[in-house]
């Protein structure tokens, strides 16, 4: 027999039961019962089904209203919120409500109709089994997946993290190369000057043109004013010469202490390319060591709960068929029901004084006139 747990469903099934004679509806005192399993006294119980009952008769509508009410104020009796039934305590009564109809129907002798309420509950049991199976499956397979999506972000922010990182690297790396070239610029103009300056200052006339300076100067004291002016012209001449050729002398050492500049620079960028290639590298290593040990901490995690997971399983396992114990409130035997009351029947001690001694069998009978024959009691 199949059966659901779920609202009307559950309630058609019991009440299917009830429904003794099939004409949709069940017999007042059943009801009453019921009413009874679930903490009601059987004043109030009648009470409550006068105003639904009709020809002795219950229907459907009221039978799942009745109850429903009854088993609310049972559980707001003992502390749950009044108006809020579990399934599963929901199912707890239902059962204990059967298990009351079973024993009912077995004391009228309709033993077709216990078997059928027996069936009845387990099919309910069962089903109430699977579900609460499948929602604890539903709350392991939400809680893993909010664990995966939390991993997620955790993955995504961890990588947004390690992107700035990494921006903020070859940011700061350009920085530092412009910042260089701007400073070797500079150095390199300084150098230049330096340099222009202190070959100039190293600049001197050759021995002709300073001997022509004082032949020029002998010849204008004497007053020889025509071969000093054609021995001026000479020494222009030869100072233009040698001014360009010390000019010259003076731009060839200039290169060549740029070149050597130059080329120190030029290994200084090297090597601080060379720090921000390194830097770049270690950045990237740490990124991913530091990506495959979250990684291996998810995997852990999602580890250590895929094992806790499968112990609740196997605990709930045998769990939920120990809390599936039938419910019964019974202030009073139930109308219709047999009675519980034993009939007192006398104890061993006492049966045996009010018997007869045991009869002694003639293998063990003493001989005539002998003491012990005397003390044995008349057969």
């Amino acid at each position: 027999m199949e059966a659901s747990t779920e609202g009307d469903d559950l309630w058609s099934l019991v009440f299917g039961l009830y429904d003794r004679e099939r004409s949709n509806a069940a017999d007042e005192q059943d009801v009453i019962a019921a009413l009874q399993c679930t903490g009601r006294s059987a004043v109030h119980a009648r009470r409550m089904v006068a105003g639904y009952s009709k020809d002795s008769r219950v229907q459907l509508s009221a039978f799942k209203e009745l109850l429903e009410h009854s088993i609310s104020r049972t559980l707001h009796a003992g502390g749950q919120a009044e108006g809020e039934v579990g399934q599963a305590e929901l199912v707890k009564f239902i059962l204990g409500i059967l298990k009351q109809f079973e024993k009912t129907s077995t004391s009228r002798g309709e033993f077709k109709l216990a078997a059928e309420t027996r069936n009845a509950s387990r099919a309910i049991r069962d089903a109430e089994a699977m579900r609460q199976h499948d929602e604890l499956d539903q709350r392991q397979a939400q809680e893993k997946h909010g664990l995966q999506e939390v991993h997620i972000n955790e993955a995504i922010e961890f990588n947004r993290a390690w992107t700035a990182n990494m921006e903020e690297f070859e940011t700061r790396a350009v920085e530092l190369v412009h910042e260089l070239r701007e400073r070797q610029a500079v150095v390199l103009q300084q150098a230049e000057r330096q340099a222009r300056h202190d070959l100039s200052q190293r600049v001197k006339h050759s021995k002709a043109v300073l001997d022509m300076v004082q032949v020029q100067s002998k010849l204008a004291k004497a007053g020889k004013y025509v071969e000093a002016q054609r021995c001026q012209r000479k020494i222009n001449q030869l100072a233009a010469q040698e001014a360009e050729a010390m000019q010259a002398a003076v731009e060839q050492g200039v290169v060549k202490k740029l070149e050597v500049l130059r080329a120190s620079q030029k290994l200084e960028v090297e090597a601080l390319l060379a720090r921000i290639e390194r830097g770049r590298h270690e950045h990237r290593a740490f990124w991913t060591q530091n990506a495959q040990r979250m990684m291996q901490s998810h995997r852990n995690v999602i580890t250590d709960l895929s094992t806790r997971q499968n112990i609740q399983v196997n605990r709930a396992a045998v769990g939920i068929r120990a809390d599936l114990r039938p419910v019964v409130k019974l202030r009073e035997p139930p109308s219709g029901a047999r009675s519980n009351a034993r009939v007192q029947r006398p104890s061993s001690a006492r049966l045996a004084n009010s018997l007869p001694p045991p009869r002694t069998r003639p293998s063990k009978l003493l001989p005539p006139g002998s003491a012990s024959t005397r003390t044995l009691a008349p057969l």
